[in-house]
């Protein structure tokens, strides 16, 4: 039959462990640092030339953290990454908050079953004793 690939979402090998898409960021960088040499005061060209390349390569190694992340996606997941600390939600039992949905009346309706409530439950510790 057909030799169907076992990963189908590999990303594509430019030359050895060298990814097609490293390819094409380093020819990027390649052009933004012969822009910014361009662009840069005479003697300096060469320094900037070569710092534009080694930042541009130290961006696209991999992550020491993380092999299979850039450096770049590194550095936009740290700075992206929600840093919120969530905290648990405090428990209702199921009474109380029966207690609390079925409540449909005036002020002084609802004072006066709280009133009987905490009776009924002075009663029951006294019970309980």
């Amino acid at each position: 039959m057909h030799d169907i690939q076992n990963e189908i979402f590999t990303e594509t090998k430019f030359w050895g462990a060298i990814l097609l898409k490293d390819g094409v960021a380093g020819l990027v960088v390649f052009n933004l640092a012969r822009s910014v040499q361009n662009a840069t005061y005479g003697p300096l060209q060469g320094f900037s030339f070569w710092f534009v390349i080694l930042m541009g390569f130290f961006w696209l190694c991999p992550s020491v953290s993380n092999a299979k992340l850039r450096n770049y996606q590194r550095l936009f997941i740290t700075l992206t990454n929600n840093r919120s600390t969530y905290h648990a939600i405090e428990r209702i039992d199921f009474e109380v908050q029966e207690r609390i949905e079925m409540v449909m009346g005036t002020t002084e309706e609802i004072q006066e079953e709280d009133e009987l409530l905490s009776l009924e439950e002075l009663e029951i510790d006294r019970v309980d004793k």
